[in-house]
């Protein structure tokens, strides 16, 4: 057949399989669609600034809820970004979006996808 191209591929008994163009781009689409999340989960982690280690004794952190990380071998806590919008917060109730980021050195971009995440409820002033 002149212009297809057929690949072959080994089933779990080892018996040959014709897979056609169709199945390869399939294929592809779902190789495109992992890379995509996976990138976006990246992505995600990398938006919060999520501590990996201890900056006492390098030891790996523990997720303890809320924004919050704990060392399971000094103790030490540590914040990501939203741990430390948090505690802003707790702190200063009813700051702005402005005032919470030159409190804490956070974006106002990555504020306004925290609310829009509904991470905080906002008030509106009327």
């Amino acid at each position: 057949m002149k212009g297809y191209k057929m690949e072959i591929a080994q089933t779990k008994q080892g018996v040959p399989v014709s897979t056609g163009k169709a199945d390869a781009e399939a294929e592809k689409k779902r190789e495109n669609e992992n890379e995509k999340k996976l990138l976006e989960s990246l992505v995600a982690d990398d938006l919060e600034n999520k501590p990996n280690r201890c900056r006492i004794c390098g030891a790996k952190l523990s997720y303890d809820g809320l924004g919050e990380y704990i060392c399971p071998d000094c103790g030490h806590k540590e914040y990501d970004d939203y741990g430390i919008v948090r505690n802003f917060l707790e702190e200063h109730p009813g700051a702005t979006a402005i005032q919470v980021e030159k409190g804490t050195g956070i974006s106002r971009n990555k504020i306004t996808r925290m609310i829009a995440d509904d991470k905080f409820s906002v008030k509106i002033k009327n």
